[in-house]
């Protein structure tokens, strides 16, 4: 059974955790996104967040986004780690792109997610937040 929810078109981005710019440490956390190169939110996001993110972050006065790692989610090794991640109940299913997933030791917490794109300074904002809620 095909338990992970995205299409074979999804993209999964693996990142190793964000250094923060402030002295507040980040713990063991990682963020994973997952989008489609057929979601036009998606391609926004890589474009105006991922292409430049380190000066956005800091222009934002914002937590920096170093050392990410695209994964292609439709790579048949890159969804059996997606699906084994959700059948050990350490993200929950993923139904909408662009998906940003915090996770705390490895695992997602409740309200750890932020879904959708629809600009470079809200979304720094809603990140944020989220990563700040959930250390």
């Amino acid at each position: 059974m095909n338990i992970l929810t995205i299409s074979s078109s999804a993209i999964l981005v693996l990142s190793s955790w964000l250094m923060p710019l402030s002295s507040t440490a980040a713990g063991n956390n990682t963020l994973y996104v997952v989008h489609s190169h057929f979601c036009p939110h998606c391609v926004k996001w890589l474009n105006e967040v991922y292409a430049k993110h380190k000066d956005l972050a800091k222009s934002f006065h914002k937590q920096e986004l170093p050392n990410i790692v695209l994964k292609d989610a439709a790579k048949e090794a890159d969804r059996a780690d997606v699906e084994k991640m959700i059948t050990e109940h350490k993200i929950k299913p993923v139904s909408g792109v662009p998906a940003f997933i915090v996770l705390k030791d490895g695992v997602e917490k409740e309200g750890c997610r932020v879904t959708g794109y629809s600009n470079d300074k809200e979304w720094f904002e809603k990140i944020s937040d989220t990563i700040d809620k959930c250390q």
